[in-house]
Parts: C-alpha cells; structure tokens; sequence
C-alpha cells in the first residue's frame, strides 16, 4: 500500500520486479492525486502559497497518472478503481492473479483532505510556446 507520491518519487520500477520474478503481491495505490504531505507542509509555514491559496506545485491530474496503465507497461496486469462499491471485486481480482504466481496493481481514487485539498489549480506553463528557434 503506497500514496500516488510516493510512487511518483521512484517505486514504480518495483513492478518490473514482480514481473520478471513472478512475485505474488498486490501493490495498492492510493491515489488522491496529489502530493499530500508536502502540499500540508507548504501551506503550514503560511507563506505566499497560503495566503494565495494557490498550491503550486502539488497538484498530480491533468494529465491524470494511470497508474494501472503504467502498470502493464512493466507487464503487471492492473485495474483502476473509482468507486467504493467497485473495490471488492477489484480486490478479488487481485488476489486470484496472485493465486496464479502474478503481481496485480489496484490504482484507487481516494478523496484528497486538509488545506486547499480540493484546488486543481496550478501555473498553466507550456515549453513548447516558450521555446524560441534559434536562427
């Protein structure tokens, strides 16, 4: 069981483990689509952030990380949960792949909490309008 973050800071290639070495587990992603701990911790010191209530950088949709797809890239089979009504069954899915020798990933959308959980904001910044030919 790991947080969105945490995967995003450098797990995922545990997958490619569990696939080449048929490892039997089932990784639970916790996905509020967004970096909690340092959002809380940004906003605590009451700096420009706060007082914007703009979390700059925090913030992990748009695009949204799918991390069941990420997931096959390594060859673990995998499924997005949305709902809570749709988490047993997902759960029992996951666990007759292990039965079979298989790694299986649940990637689970949880609700996002404290300051500014429910913002989506953040700077709207493209690379490729800012780049200049060079002549």
């Amino acid at each position: 069981m790991v947080g969105d973050g945490a995967v995003m800071f450098g797990q995922f290639e545990s997958l490619w483990t569990a696939a080449r070495y048929d490892i039997p587990v089932i990784f639970v992603v916790f996905n509020n689509r967004s970096y909690n701990e340092t959002r809380l911790r940004h906003l605590s010191g009451g700096g420009k952030m706060a007082q914007q209530k703009k979390d700059l950088v925090n913030y992990l949709g748009n695009p949204d990380v799918a991390f069941a797809d990420g997931a096959r890239a390594f060859g673990v089979k995998g499924e997005l949960v949305k709902e809570p009504g749709d988490l047993k069954a997902a759960i029992k899915r996951a666990v007759a792949a292990t039965r079979d020798g298989k790694p299986y990933l649940l990637d689970v959308l949880v609700e996002r909490t404290g300051t500014l959980a429910e913002s989506t904001w953040y700077p709207k910044v493209s690379v490729a309008e800012m780049r200049q030919k060079k002549v």
